[in-house]
């Protein structure tokens, strides 16, 4: 049976994200990025004054402006005024190439670009962006041009009047990897939006004391829903110039952050820093890990210099973060937690049908966080969501508690024999090895069998006195049947 969970009273009011923070303390420091800090009536102002510059270009509520940007304030400044006027905010990744800005550009029809000066050469290569009916927003170059993103903060223009969005009306559209075929625009409306911010301030129990550290571009959901999960909590957030130790160090000895989230590669390299002490570390009540698996070694080493876990979070474009391991309760290493709070989950088999308890099977989700569709693409929508149901394509079980444990993506998965095999399982099991420092497992055609399991391995430096049937054995033991024929 789907997983009972209880429901937030209401969403929060994307087009009123401040208000917390501005009743409390309007004064106090809000936003710290590399350009210094912001206090909430700073950001409310800026994003008013920005937000009503843009309708008296001529945009109008329900346009896409879309945004090639670093992580800094303005781009938060720019989110705002979006949820304040209605334009769809519609973010690219910084990394875009000319030709992967033209797609977005033309998929979404987005009718403005705000973009940083150092990206110039490749706007100047886009058609699409050439063709903008309001053009290009410049943000940083030092020429102030006519449409600079410096110019449209100072003072506000006059507008007659203006319309809040409805709840049901695109608030942003967020471009999924393209990782299985051309980037979707998972569109959300300010309800989704709103509930799913909702649901992640309580899924941390973020108060208006706590300090958010952010890691990870904000042009994409996790950074963005983590920066606003912050604000409309009535947080301080806290954007590091860069992930690496360099930029990380300094912000968590000045700014002393309670809540950190980041992908497991940035843990791994600011643990593994020799600068890092516990000390660095001690202000945070809540370290969370997501978008990847978060790796047993990587659990073991952040413990053994803080005493504390890593939190491991599951969450996607489509509907946000899903399930986490309970800031205050206990953590199972290796688990991505429980359902938070506006999240219903159900295990289904290839059929449809709900599994056995405790079995393997396709996560789907039901929450009032649930995208509203991928822009313009109802085959892709409908083949995503049925019934009020998302289809994650991730594989995963449920145990007696209420964990749910991530086995690996359903096209991922290897057939051996009609049994379905994780390769992500596998190479635990190998990584689990003294002697394995790195592992990956495939499935190669086997007339008989369907597909036999073949791992890839590197041994750590040194390691000398192992066979590859050693390790075989080694994984046998832990996974049986699933083990690799060959190494």
């Amino acid at each position: 049976m789907p997983l009972p969970v209880e429901q937030f009273d209401e969403p929060i009011d994307v087009a009123r994200l401040l208000a917390k923070g501005l009743q409390r303390r309007p004064d106090d420091v809000a936003l710290i990025s590399a350009e210094g800090g912001r206090s909430w009536r700073e950001l409310d102002r800026a994003s008013e004054y920005y937000g009503a510059n843009l309708l008296a270009l001529g945009l109008k509520s329900g346009d896409r402006v879309a945004s090639l940007m670093p992580n800094c304030a303005a781009l938060v400044i720019h989110y705002l005024a979006c949820f304040k006027t209605g334009i769809v905010a519609t973010p690219l990744n910084f990394r875009y190439t000319p030709l992967e800005i033209d797609y977005a550009l033309k998929k979404c029809g987005a009718s403005a670009l705000l973009a940083h000066c150092s990206r110039d050469i490749d706007i100047a290569a886009s058609r699409q962006a050439a063709e903008l009916p309001f053009g290009v927003i410049s943000y940083g170059s030092e020429d102030r041009r006519s449409h600079s993103f410096e110019a449209l903060v100072e003072r506000p223009a006059q507008i007659a009047g203006l319309t809040l969005p409805a709840s049901a009306d695109p608030a942003i559209i967020l471009f999924t990897s393209g990782s299985t075929g051309p980037a979707k625009g998972v569109t959300h409306s300010f309800a989704t939006l709103g509930w799913m911010i909702a649901n992640f301030v309580h899924g941390c129990h973020t108060t208006p004391d706590d300090t958010v550290m952010i890691s990870g571009s904000l042009s994409h959901i996790g950074a963005f829903q983590d920066c606003f999960m912050g604000m409309a909590a009535g947080a301080r957030v806290v954007i590091p110039r860069n992930f690496d130790a360099d930029g990380l160090l300094p912000m968590l000895r000045l700014h002393r952050p309670t809540i950190f989230l980041a992908l497991p590669i940035t843990l791994f390299g600011l643990i593994r820093d020799p600068r890092t002490t516990q000390d660095d570390l001690v202000s945070l009540r809540l370290c969370g890990a997501g978008g990847d698996k978060v790796p047993t070694e990587l659990e073991h080493e952040y413990k053994s210099v803080t005493g504390q876990s890593i939190n491991e979070i599951y969450g996607m474009t489509e509907f946000g973060v899903a399930t986490m391991s309970p800031p205050d309760g206990h953590v199972k290493i290796g688990s991505i937690g429980r359902a938070i709070e506006g999240y219903r989950l159900s295990i289904r088999g290839n059929d449809g049908c709900e599994v056995a308890d405790g079995a393997e099977g396709r996560l789907w989700i039901k929450s009032q966080c649930n995208m509203t569709g991928y822009w313009e693409d109802p085959e892709a929508t409908a083949a995503t969501i049925k019934d009020g149901w998302l289809d994650t394509g991730d594989v995963v079980k449920i145990d007696a508690e209420g964990y749910v444990w991530f086995c690996g993506r359903q096209k991922q998965m290897i057939i051996h024999d009609g049994s379905n095999i994780s390769p992500q399982e596998v190479e635990d099991a190998l990584l689990e090895h003294p002697a394995v420092a790195m592992a990956g497992v495939v499935g190669v055609y086997d007339l008989v069998h369907g597909e036999n399991v073949r791992a890839f391995i590197t041994l750590k430096p040194g390691v000398v006195a192992v066979t590859l049937e050693d390790v075989i054995d080694f994984a046998r033991t832990r996974v049986g049947y699933k083990a690799p024929e060959e190494i």
